[in-house]
């Protein structure tokens, strides 16, 4: 029976395009201003193609990637992500992108944030919360190349469907 109900719960979350739901055990008393492992936040994470238009390099290699996609056959900035990512990783991506460095931006709305503009030819899996009024993605986490797909197909219409991803408060 709960699942029936969570599963009607999750459609609605789905609908209405939420970040997702407070879950309680419920044999759990509630606790007023503490936290509990009895408490799970799940998320409603999607994924999404893009395409790597630069980075940023303040702390690390790489300290943020600045990724796009083509919104009407234009590529357009949708922010930056700088988690999921290993050291190893992102210095040997490092040397890569040194080598596909350019002078002028690849997208539209560029933004006011220094950035290492790159060719727009390697494509990367990134997983998030949701797009924002302003076009950008919340909460993005890297995860992995996309070595297989070319970025002409990273487009607004790839937006994935939700994924539940339970994450505890």
């Amino acid at each position: 029976m709960t699942t029936r109900y969570g599963r009607r719960l999750w459609t609605i979350v789905e609908e209405r395009k939420l970040e997702g739901v407070m879950a309680k055990r419920m044999d759990s008393p509630y606790e007023p201003g503490r936290r509990s492992s009895s408490w799970l936040k799940i998320k409603a994470l999607k994924t999404v193609d893009c395409v790597i238009v630069g980075f940023t390099s303040e702390k690390r290699a790489i300290s943020a990637l600045a990724i796009g996609l083509y919104f009407d056959h234009e590529l357009t900035y949708i922010g930056r992500v700088g988690t999921g990512f290993t050291e190893k990783f992102l210095n040997e991506l490092r040397t890569i992108l040194d080598n596909i460095v350019i002078e002028e931006p690849p997208v539209r709305n560029v933004p006011k944030h220094p950035i290492i503009w790159v060719r727009p030819e390697l494509v990367a899996e990134i997983e998030y919360l949701l797009m924002t009024k302003d076009g950008h993605l919340r909460a993005p986490s890297f995860l992995r190349m996309r070595t297989d797909k070319d970025p002409r197909d990273c487009t607004s219409e790839t937006l994935a469907p939700i994924k539940p991803q339970s994450d505890r408060s």
